[in-house]
């Protein structure tokens, strides 16, 4: 089948407003590879600010949650914050540092801008474009964005108000297929974000997961009580049903694993220290594992939990975890 890559202008701009939920109609027509929301906007402090003082997700923190409505049914709904780590551990890049972030005086004027990707594929798959979102036949499709404000971003003793109320455009990556080709029916990507809240140090902590599902991978983030990344708290994961054992790995090997097999860029600098890709230092990728449950990344091998009375994940952890991140990334099927 012949296809054609292409960004679509901004389908519009959603203005800030604290505390409240915009929704905006999304372009329609074509194939669709996933969302690009672009953030920018500018703050002033009103003392210095230290990386510790930028909470987790940097700027996109001000967005309380993303939501992508298809038809009525959300089909993507994650806390702003939680962008800039998904879209690195899927392996869509690191999003851009916005350089003004540090380090920052008194009365100094921040001006943030950056994109994230919402993907609908995952390029790590051998087969990523049979997933791509199907616009075509939709009779809806919206974002829905719900803002927060500029204290979820830094600390409210560093900082004052918006100089320049943020806003967020959106651009679609779109693919227009051959019109002469035979028509093809794409699986829809699914993400289900979930929080487990507090996480005790355990041997072997159950948690029950979703069944009836053709499971892609999971997205694992640990948190502390201050909501920042909580590094080192699981020392070991399985995933079982009944007595069948389908991953039984210890958590620095599973994300030394994905990092390979993600091509997560790692870049370190001279002195060995990993490139920084957050400006707030209570944000480490080492908090954060994508566990990919496919067969040599083929999605007709994604394991398939029809019909199970039962699928848990198993933890050894080491430190309590407040809230523990699970996001299900599985297959709906045409």
């Amino acid at each position: 089948m012949g296809l054609r890559t292409f960004s679509r202008a901004a389908c519009n701009v959603i203005a800030f407003a604290a505390g409240t939920t915009m929704t905006m109609d999304l372009a329609r027509g074509n194939l669709q590879k996933g969302l690009v929301l672009r953030l920018q906007g500018t703050f002033t402090t009103t003392s210095a600010i230290a990386a510790a003082g930028i909470r987790p997700g940097d700027e996109w923190g001000l967005i309380k949650r993303v939501e992508v409505e298809v038809n009525g049914d959300v089909v993507r709904s994650i806390p702003g914050e939680c962008l800039r780590p998904m879209q690195r551990e899927l392996g869509f890049g690191k999003p851009r540092l916005s350089p003004a972030w540090l380090p920052t005086a008194t009365n100094t004027v921040i001006a943030f801008d950056s994109s994230v990707v919402i993907p609908y594929i995952l390029l790590g798959m051998a087969n990523p474009f049979d997933t791509l979102l199907d616009t075509r036949t939709m009779t809806s499709y919206r974002l829905r964005i719900t803002w927060g404000q500029i204290t979820d971003v830094v600390v409210s003793t560093n900082v004052t108000a918006n100089t320049v109320n943020p806003t967020l455009e959106t651009y679609c990556l779109e693919i227009q297929p051959d019109p002469s080709a035979k028509p093809v029916s794409y699986s829809r990507l699914a993400m289900k974000y979930t929080e487990f809240r507090t996480v005790p140090i355990s041997s072997g902590y159950k948690l029950g997961l979703e069944r009836d599902r053709l499971y892609v991978g999971l997205l694992i983030g640990c948190r502390d009580s201050s909501n920042n990344d909580l590094v080192g708290a699981i020392k070991n994961l399985r995933l079982t049903a009944g007595n069948a054992i389908f991953r039984d790995l210890p958590w620095a090997v599973a994300r030394d694993l994905a990092r390979y097999e993600g091509e997560i860029d790692q870049t370190t600098l001279a002195d060995g220290t990993m490139l920084r890709v957050d400006a707030s230092t209570n944000t480490s990728s080492d908090a954060w594992c994508f566990l990919d449950l496919t067969a040599e990344g083929l999605y007709q091998e994604a394991l398939d939990t029809r019909g199970w009375s039962e699928f848990w994940l198993n933890l050894e952890t080491t430190a309590a975890i407040d809230k523990l991140i699970v996001v299900p990334i599985f297959l709906e099927l045409p």
